[in-house]
C-alpha cells in the first residue's frame, strides 16, 4: 500500500511540475488507474478483513498462522474471551 501512495504522489509531482502535455497527461492516467485498482481494492480488503474480525465467530479468530501468534490473534482473544492477551 505504501508503494502504491509513493507511486501515485510521484506521478503527481511530475504531472504537477511537466511542461509537457503528454506526461501531464499520462501522469493522470497512470494515477487513476493506480488509485481504481491498487488503493481502492487494498482499502476495501481492509475494510473487510476489519470487518470479519469484529463480527467474526469466536473459533474463527483462535487459531494461529503458522508457528506464531499474530497480533490479530491477540485482538480476537482479548475481545471474544475477555482476556489481556498475556501468556
Amino acid at each position: 500500500m505504501l508503494g502504491a501512495i509513493a507511486g501515485f504522489l510521484a506521478l503527481a509531482v511530475a504531472g504537477l511540475t511537466s511542461q509537457n502535455d503528454q506526461i501531464v497527461r499520462a501522469a493522470y492516467l497512470a494515477m487513476d488507474l493506480i488509485a481504481r485498482f491498487v488503493i481502492l481494492a487494498l482499502a476495501l480488503a481492509s475494510l473487510l478483513t476489519g470487518l470479519f474480525s469484529q463480527w467474526a465467530p469466536r473459533g474463527a479468530c483462535s487459531g494461529t498462522i503458522g508457528s506464531g501468534e499474530t497480533a490479530a490473534n491477540r485482538l480476537c482473544l482479548h475481545r471474544f474471551a475477555g482476556q489481556d492477551g498475556a501468556d
